[in-house]
């Protein structure tokens, strides 16, 4: 495709091209009635700014790179909502790349982002495969922020939730509930997010005097595919759960489907809970009891932040968002 280019119109307008520039971007030197015209000429044969060329130019680039680990989750439609509204207010904007949690498309995004001159990254890296990603980011010097999952080794900016809480908070409410056989699904070890809810899920059994038991962990790298075929196995099978803590609503309204199939009734024969309020979490039936993540915020924190250490080299931040319960019928 060939794009109309500054020349075509200073030559259509009988003006010089930098007659044209300055008046596209409302610059003094230029009469109204000639502004006006190269506007017209502009819009009539579809002229737009290369915007990518004049950053190039100018050494002003404005743009950031987000790079997500799966944009078929809600969870990240709504972070990247954030994420833009916060580039917005400070005059950025986003360059965004999906990694599929795949550790080979994040190295490949990230030299992207270089390639784009994008000025820095918020980043969700995937989960359980080293840090050298990260730390050819640091080698470079080159301003990151880690959204939602995060490495111990690591010192970096990082924006994500209290997930020692979303664990414990599920568990000791399930267990109020009455219920002791809790099948904790979905998510691996290592996984930042994973070991944190985990963590406080067994704190919470461990202080009724109960213990997490192997059979009622089933760990699997969550998709609605995975979370739906993994329900299906562990309901065909003798059934030593009473209750389900998803990993999050992705894997919970796997399950629910699944678990509905079976012809069993929630919360009656089994309660489900989810993690991240998502949209659907209200519009399914039963409605999904959930641990609310403030998502938008967290992205719109992450760009601040971001923009923070690019504009004004502020030192690395840790920020913690707390989660709260929803309450539904699923439980």
């Amino acid at each position: 495709m060939n794009y109309p280019t500054i020349k075509e119109i200073a030559s259509i307008a009988g003006v010089s091209a930098n007659t044209v520039s300055r008046a596209l971007r409302d610059e003094s030197g230029v009469s109204p009635e000639t502004r006006q015209l190269i506007k017209k000429i502009a819009n009539q044969i579809g002229y737009e700014r290369n915007v990518l060329a004049s950053h190039l130019r100018t050494r002003q680039n404005r743009t950031i790179g987000a790079i997500i680990i799966d944009n078929s989750n809600p969870f990240y439609a709504e972070v990247l909502k954030g994420i833009e509204t916060g580039c917005k207010a400070r005059g950025y904007q986003i360059l965004i790349y999906n990694t599929q949690g795949d550790y080979a498309m994040e190295e490949q995004a990230i030299r992207l982002m270089f390639s784009y001159r994008v000025r820095g990254i918020i980043i969700d890296p995937v989960p359980n495969r080293g840090e050298d990603h990260l730390r050819l980011l640091q080698e470079r010097k080159f301003p990151f922020v880690l959204a939602s999952h995060y490495s111990p080794e690591i010192r970096a900016n990082w924006v994500g939730y209290d997930d020692y809480q979303v664990g414990n908070t599920l568990g000791e409410f399930l267990i109020g509930k009455g219920h002791e056989e809790i099948l904790f699904f979905g998510g691996y070890p290592g996984d930042s997010t994973y070991d944190d809810r985990f963590a406080g899920f067994s704190a919470a059994l461990r202080s009724h005097g109960l213990e997490p038991r192997p059979e009622q962990v089933a760990n699997f790298q969550v998709d609605s595919d995975a979370a739906y075929r993994r329900m299906k196995l562990l309901l065909a099978s003798p059934r030593k759960f009473t209750a389900i803590l998803a990993y999050n609503d992705v894997a919970a309204l796997a399950a629910l489907k699944a678990i509905k199939e079976e012809s069993l009734r929630i919360p009656d024969d089994l309660a489900l809970a989810g993690v991240d309020n998502i949209t659907m979490a209200d519009l399914v039936e039963p409605g999904l009891t959930t641990m609310h993540l403030p998502k938008q915020e967290a992205g719109q924190v992450a760009a601040e932040l971001l923009i923070d250490c690019i504009e004004n080299h502020a030192p690395d931040r840790r920020i913690v968002l707390k989660p709260n319960l929803i309450v539904r019928s699923s439980v």
